[in-house]
This record gives structure tokens, sequence and C-alpha cells, in this order.
């Protein structure tokens, strides 16, 4: 382990508030992040994630994967579940945040679980 545990509260409902989604790209899948450690040499994909609350506790590791995922479902009006949750949003002129969002959509969030004693995925695919 490389750094102490910590707590850390989440105001939920205010400015500081973010989908699960925007925090597993921020915290989990920005390649560019380095250990709080100073000492530590090692990559994101080096290091697991805990979070714990009450009795439950969820581990999070990230790998590079040989293959892509397949695309996510098309709902009945042909966007993509994630597209659609997107557009939902403001609509203001075309800017950064308005590409941003487009390529964020071009990469999805998928979710499984993996067993480590057979070495297979034991859930379907689900898209967040």
């Amino acid at each position: 382990q490389c750094c102490p545990a910590e707590v850390k509260g989440i105001c939920y409902y205010t400015k500081q508030d973010v989908s699960l989604g925007q925090f597993l790209r921020d915290s989990c899948f920005n390649l560019n992040l380095k250990c709080q450690n100073p000492t530590c040499k090692k990559t994101v994909l080096e290091h697991t994630l805990s979070f714990i609350h009450n009795d439950g506790q969820v581990d999070i590791t990230v790998e590079n994967m040989d293959d892509p995922l397949p695309p996510a479902p098309l709902n009945n009006d042909g966007t993509g579940a994630e597209q659609q949750q997107s557009n939902s949003g403001s609509r203001g002129k075309e800017g950064s945040s308005e590409s941003s969002k487009r390529q964020i959509n071009n990469n999805p969030i998928a979710t499984w679980s993996y067993c480590n004693n057979c070495q297979k995925v034991v859930t379907p695919l689900v898209y967040i």
C-alpha cells in the first residue's frame, strides 16, 4: 500500500458533486494521475483503489484491454444511452464543453464482475 487510508466526504447535490461516470474518468481512468506517494514510481495501472462505506467495499483495478469494448447498445431513437444523457443537459453554443462531451461519448464506461478463482467474467456487460 503506497498511501495510508484517508477519509473523504462527498457533499451530494452541491457544486462539488459529480456523476459516477465522471468520478471514474477523473479519479480512476486518468492515466496522467500520479501516485500521492512521492517515492512511488508506479502508474495508475499498477494500483488498486479501494472505497469503503459502512460494511461494503469496492476495489477498482484499471487495466489496458487487449480488445476494445463493443459499442454501447442503441436506444429506440438511434442514440446510445450515454449520448442521450449528455444531450439532456444545457444546449448552448457549440464550444469546448460540447466537443468534450462528444469525445467522452465515444468512450463508454462498462462494468462487469470478474471471478479471480475461475478467471472468468461472471456477469453481463452493463454500460453506465
